[in-house]
C-alpha cells in the first residue's frame, strides 16, 4: 500500500482527490496496528482494490500545460480550502485576463493531507485555511514578475471567518494560526457554499472519472464578481465560544496584614555567624531580664542562656512560615514542633527550609565538621534537626563556603601550553643597553623662579637582555631633549 500510494508522480498535486483516497485507506490500515505479514481487513481491502482498479483504468491525467498566454494583462488568484474528519485539501486557481482573448481559468496548484485525529471540525477548517495561506504565499513568491493583482481566499466555515476577522482572546491553538494568517495582509477572505467549493472533493476523496470542471476549472462565477456568492453576516457561533478565553474576574482577596517584627527580620539577616547570632540574642535577653528583676546576672554567658536563645529563634522560624510537610509533626510543651516517627527516642526539631536560621545552622555545623562533605554535614545536623530537602540546601551552603572554594580550584594544566623561544638578544652575551626600552612618566613640575614653574619628565631606560634600568630627567618631550637625557 505504501509503495502504491507514493508511486504516483504528481508534483503539483493536480490529482489530489484521487491520491488522498489511497492515503486515507493506508492510514486506516496503520491505525489498526496490523503486523507486516497480517492480512488486511476485508472492508479496507475492498476499497483498496476498487481504488487500484480505478488507477489502472485511468493511469494518466491530462491538464493544460500553459495556464496563461504571453499577452496576459493581469492575473487574479483564487484559493479554496475545506476539511473533513478524513482529510484537508486546498486548491488555487488562476484567472488570466488577456486583451482580445476570453478569460483563462485553470487549476494552478493544490495540496492535500490526512486530517489530524481528535480535532473538532472547526479546528480542522482553521488548519485548512492556514494551509491555504501558506500555499498562496508560496505561489506569490514563485510568480514574482507576473502581473498578479488580487489574491482571494474562500472558506465554507463562518467560524473560521470570525476567527480571522474578529478580535478577542483565543486559545493557543487558534491564536497561533490566526496570527500566521493575518500576517499575510494581502489576502482577501470570503465565504463560499459547500456545493461550490472544489476543495470539498479533495477533503473527502473522489474517483478519477468523477473529477469534472469544478475541480479543474473552479466555480463558473469566478470571472464575474457580480455573480459571487452573497456573503453572510459573520457572527459568533457556538464553536467560537468554545475557543474563546474569557477574562478571569479579578478576585479581591481580603487578607489580614501580618505584623512583622522589623527588628527580628533585621537580626536574622544581619549576622553571618550562628554562634555570634546566639550570643547577641542571649545578651539582649539578659539585659531585658536584668531590667525586670532586682537580682542582676553578670559574668560570661551560661549554657542555659544559649539554649533559651536558640529555642526563641526556632519558634520564630516555625511561626514565620506556613508549615507544610509530609512528616508527622507534634508541638511539644515548649512550643517547638518536632518530628514524630517510627524510631523510638528520635524526635528532631522541625525547621522550614527557606528560613535564614537553617542556613546559619548549616554553616556552623560545616565549620565544626572541619569543612566536611555533604553527607558528613547532613549526618551532624540530623542528630538534632529535621530540615526538608536538606541535601539541596547543604550543597548550596558548601558551594558558597570560601574555605572550600580554595581546594576546589584546579591548577591550570600546562600540558597543552608551549614555551616560546627567547629572542637572540635575550639568550646571547652582549653589552648592556644594546637593546633598550624607553618609557616616560610625568609630567613633574619644578620651580624655575619664585613665581614660575616648568614641566619635566622622568625617563626610564631598561636593558632588554640584563633587565637593568636607568632613570634620568628630561626637560621636554622633543627628540633633542630626549637624546640629551640618555
Amino acid at each position: 500500500m505504501y509503495v502504491a500510494v507514493n508511486s504516483v508522480y504528481d508534483l503539483l498535486v493536480i490529482a489530489a482527490p484521487v491520491i488522498i483516497t489511497g492515503r486515507i485507506l493506508y492510514g486506516e490500515a496503520c491505525l489498526r496496528k496490523l503486523k507486516w505479514d497480517e492480512e488486511v481487513p476485508s472492508d479496507i481491502k475492498r476499497s483498496w482494490d476498487r481504488w487500484l482498479k480505478g488507477m489502472e483504468n485511468y493511469p494518466c491525467l491530462t491538464v493544460p500545460r500553459s495556464v496563461v498566454n504571453r499577452n496576459v494583462t493581469r492575473i487574479v488568484l483564487h484559493g479554496f480550502s475545506d476539511a473533513s474528519k478524513l482529510a484537508i485539501s486546498v486548491a488555487i486557481y488562476a484567472l488570466a485576463y488577456h486583451a482580445a482573448v476570453p478569460v483563462h481559468q485553470n487549476l494552478l496548484d493544490a495540496k492535500s493531507r490526512i486530517a489530524p485525529r481528535d480535532l473538532s471540525t472547526s479546528r480542522l477548517e482553521l488548519i485548512a485555511a492556514h494551509t491555504l495561506s501558506r500555499l498562496m504565499n508560496h505561489v506569490k513568491e514563485v510568480l514574482q514578475g507576473q502581473p498578479v493583482e488580487e489574491y482571494h481566499c474562500w472558506v465554507n466555515s463562518i467560524t473560521v471567518l470570525y476567527w480571522i476577522k474578529g478580535l478577542g482572546t483565543w486559545t493557543q491553538f487558534v491564536q497561533n494560526r490566526r496570527k500566521a494568517i493575518q500576517e499575510k495582509g494581502y489576502l482577501e477572505w470570503h465565504h463560499v457554499p459547500t456545493g461550490d467549493n472544489p476543495s470539498d472533493q479533495g477533503s473527502r476523496g473522489a474517483e478519477h472519472r468523477k473529477l469534472g470542471e469544478l475541480w479543474f476549472k473552479g466555480p463558473i462565477w469566478l470571472s464575474n464578481p457580480d455573480k459571487w456568492p452573497q456573503q453572510p453576516e459573520v457572527l459568533m457561533t457556538c464553536e467560537v465560544e468554545k475557543e474563546c478565553l474569557m477574562p478571569k474576574p479579578e478576585k479581591q482577596l481580603l487578607a489580614k496584614e501580618e505584623e512583622k517584627n522589623l527588628i527580628v527580620d533585621q537580626l536574622l539577616h544581619e549576622y553571618a555567624s550562628y554562634v555570634k547570632f546566639l550570643r547577641v540574642t542571649a545578651f539582649v535577653r539578659r539585659f531585658i531580664d536584668n531590667c525586670k528583676k532586682k537580682e542582676k546576672r553578670k559574668g560570661p554567658l551560661q549554657t542555659e542562656e544559649f539554649q533559651v536563645a536558640e529555642k526563641f529563634w526556632i519558634t520564630q522560624a516555625e511561626a514565620s512560615q506556613a508549615v507544610k510537610s509530609d512528616v508527622n509533626l507534634k508541638k511539644c510543651e515548649d512550643g517547638i514542633l518536632r518530628c514524630v516517627g517510627q524510631v523510638p527516642g528520635y524526635h528532631p526539631v522541625f525547621l522550614p527550609r527557606d528560613c535564614k536560621l537553617a542556613s546559619l545552622m548549616l554553616q556552623e555545623v560545616h565549620k565544626q565538621m572541619l569543612h566536611g562533605e555533604v553527607s558528613t554535614t547532613m549526618c551532624r545536623i540530623r542528630e538534632k534537626f529535621w530540615i526538608p530537602k536538606l541535601r539541596t540546601l547543604t550543597k548550596k551552603v558548601i558551594r558558597n563556603c570560601n574555605v572550600c572554594k580554595r581546594y576546589w580550584k584546579k591548577a591550570v594544566s600546562t600540558s597543552c601550553t608551549t614555551t616560546a623561544v627567547l629572542p637572540a638578544f635575550r639568550a646571547e652575551l652582549s653589552t648592556p643597553f644594546i637593546v633598550t626600552g624607553v618609557d616616560f612618566a610625568g609630567p613633574v613640575y619644578y620651580n624655575v623662579r619664585k613665581s614660575t614653574t616648568a614641566k619635566a619628565y622622568i625617563a626610564l631606560f631598561i636593558c632588554a637582555s640584563t633587565q637593568c634600568f636607568s632613570k634620568s630627567v628630561s626637560f621636554g618631550v622633543k627628540i633633542k631633549k630626549r637624546i640629551l637625557c640618555f
